[in-house]
């Protein structure tokens, strides 16, 4: 596990890695991340071994060089469901930084889900933590951004949806500490019910998932395709509902008194949100 920590050691680091591995029959490498997407298509490999490979993790562009695969988690239909999920709410998009396509294709998804189906007088709000990609590790500016705007109006309530990566956790710290925060939060990439009783449900991301089944083809010898995408239809993103949501949160509000309500919104929307998506990527 290689945590470079600037882009010109990143650099560095896969430069020796494939002059090392030139001749190797069984080295993969993981590059896991859209900031990873310009370094991989501007060192070209010269691999002589059968078992060497380089798989872009979440780059959707399939300019790669020979020997480089590329793979991209399209999270423009789980978040279309979600906004959709979200239709009674005004809601609030809070993301790191404009200009990387992963969260564009969430944001696009989420506003759009919402403006198809959601009630009359609802409005959603776009706040950005940052101008780059340092707005993925400042807690403690979205913990201050969360104050900002959710200290001055009690009871001002709004569906969250945070594309913040390390940051979301300035986010959830401070919805656990003040008391009068009414507003929700949909956890992000991973099952968040334990960090928050605000968190009804949670959107999926199974990168894990997706990289387990190309290093088991690689395993077995199995050539990876140049590049692909994989989403909601295929399982890799998805919902999972909070089950202790309504056993934890003592509220007063219809719109939420149970996680039932989400659910109902998640059956008859899905479908609609598989087509979207296929219609996003062009499938």
């Amino acid at each position: 596990m290689l945590r470079p920590a600037s882009m010109s050691e990143a650099e560095s680091l896969y430069r020796r890695w494939l002059s090392e591995n030139e001749a190797s029959d069984s080295a993969v490498m993981v590059l896991g991340g859209t900031a990873y997407e310009t370094m991989a298509a501007g060192f070209p490999t010269s691999f002589s071994g059968n078992g060497c490979r380089v798989l872009v993790v979440e780059s959707d562009s399939g300019e790669t060089p020979e020997g480089v695969s590329s793979v991209y988690v399209c999270r423009y239909g789980a978040a279309w469901l979600a906004g959709a999920m979200s239709r009674e709410f005004d809601v609030r998009i809070m993301a790191a930084a404009p200009g990387f396509n992963t969260l564009d294709a969430a944001i696009g998804g989420f506003r759009e889900g919402h403006a198809a189906q959601r009630e009359p007088e609802r409005t959603l709000e776009l706040s950005y933590l940052a101008e780059g990609e340092e707005g993925f590790i400042m807690p403690d500016s979205a913990y201050r951004m969360a104050c900002d705007i959710y200290g001055i109006g009690f009871g001002k309530t709004e569906m969250i949806f945070p594309l913040l990566g390390e940051s979301e956790k300035g986010l959830i710290r401070y919805a656990n500490y003040d008391v009068f925060f009414q507003s929700l939060i949909i956890g992000m990439d991973v099952d968040q019910s334990d960090l928050c009783p605000r968190i009804p449900f949670s959107m999926l991301i199974n990168i894990g998932e997706v990289v387990n089944r190309y290093l088991h083809d690689w395993i077995e010898g199995e050539d990876w395709p140049k590049s692909s995408v994989t989403g909601l239809r295929e399982g890799d993103t998805g919902i999972i509902f909070n089950d202790t949501f309504e056993k934890n949160l003592t509220i007063w509000d219809d719109r939420y008194a149970t996680v039932e309500i989400f659910k109902d919104y998640y059956n008859q929307y899905l479908q609609e949100a598989m087509r979207k998506e296929d219609e996003y990527v062009g499938k």
